[in-house]
C-alpha cells in the first residue's frame, strides 16, 4: 500500500506540477482529454514554435482542429490559426513576409540582412555569417534556408 501511494504522490508531483509550469492553464476547451493521436497542447507549442510561432494565446479543440487565438510569427502578428489535431500543422498558413524573413535570419545567426528580391515562392537576402557576406534564400512556404 505504501508504495502504492508513493508512485501516486510521486507522479503527481512530477506530471501535475509539470503541467501548470508549462503554461497549460492557457489550454481551453477540449485541450486536456484529446482523442487518440491527437496532440497535446504543449506538443503543438513546440510544433508552432519551432515554425517561428509566439506569444501564443488559449487554445481550443473541435474536433480535428485545433483553434489558437491569437499568435505571432516571426514578431508580426498572425491573427487567430486554425490548426490540424494530430500535426499541429496550420492550415491556410500564409506565407512568410520579406520582414518575418529577416527576422527568422537574424535568429539563425545571420546579421545585416538586407532582401535582394523574390524568386517564386523565395526571397533573396543578403547578409553577413560571422565575417563572410552570404546570399541566401527563404522559402516563404516552408521557411527553409539555402544558400544560393
Amino acid at each position: 500500500m505504501r508504495k502504492t501511494l508513493a508512485a501516486v504522490g510521486l507522479c503527481l508531483a512530477l506530471f501535475g506540477a509539470a503541467g501548470h509550469a508549462t503554461g497549460q492553464n492557457a489550454a481551453g476547451p477540449g485541450m486536456d482529454r484529446p482523442e487518440p493521436g491527437h496532440l497535446l497542447a504543449d506538443q503543438i507549442r513546440i510544433v508552432l514554435r519551432a515554425r517561428g510561432y509566439s506569444d501564443l494565446g488559449q487554445m481550443e479543440r473541435e474536433g480535428n482542429t485545433v483553434l489558437v487565438a491569437d499568435a505571432k510569427r516571426y514578431g508580426e502578428a498572425t491573427g487567430p490559426l486554425r490548426l490540424d489535431a494530430k500535426t499541429g500543422q496550420v492550415r491556410d498558413e500564409r506565407p512568410l513576409t520579406g520582414a518575418q524573413a529577416q527576422t527568422l535570419l537574424r535568429d539563425r545567426g545571420f546579421s545585416e540582412v538586407q532582401e535582394a528580391g523574390r524568386e517564386g515562392d523565395a526571397i533573396l537576402v543578403t547578409a553577413q555569417r560571422g565575417s563572410s557576406k552570404v546570399d541566401v534564400r527563404v522559402d516563404t512556404r516552408s521557411g527553409a534556408v539555402s544558400q544560393r
